[in-house]
């Protein structure tokens, strides 16, 4: 990155990336003294049960975790924590049954939740 000028005064259009909304300068048909409007990607939180963080708690997730609990896969801390949908501190084959049963409609909600 970094900006291309030619020399101190020079007004260049500035972008951030890909839907960031962020530019200043004489190209950017601005007044002087206004401020350039910031746009940011705010990641929303997963929910519990979302193993692999994809917005869907789905069979896939439950996968995932008999994965980690066999030691084939390794999941971060975040994902630990939304595997454990019994709260009861540990991965285990009951969390993936519960996430199996939550994606059937079995159950609606995790015990973890309350």
């Amino acid at each position: 990155g970094g900006f291309a000028g030619d020399g101190i005064g020079s007004h260049r259009k500035v972008s951030y990336g890909e839907n960031r909304g962020m530019a200043w300068g004489s190209d950017a048909g601005m007044e002087l003294g206004t401020l350039p409007e910031i746009v940011l990607k705010v990641k929303q939180p997963c929910a519990l049960g979302d193993v692999n963080m994809d917005g869907v708690i789905d069979t896939q997730d439950a996968n995932l975790l008999l994965s980690a609990y066999y030691g084939s896969e390794e999941l971060t801390e975040e994902q630990l924590a939304l595997a454990d949908v019994d709260g009861n501190g540990v991965i285990d084959t009951q969390d993936a049954n519960l996430i199996v049963s939550y994606y059937y409609g079995t159950i609606d909600t995790f015990p973890a939740e309350g």
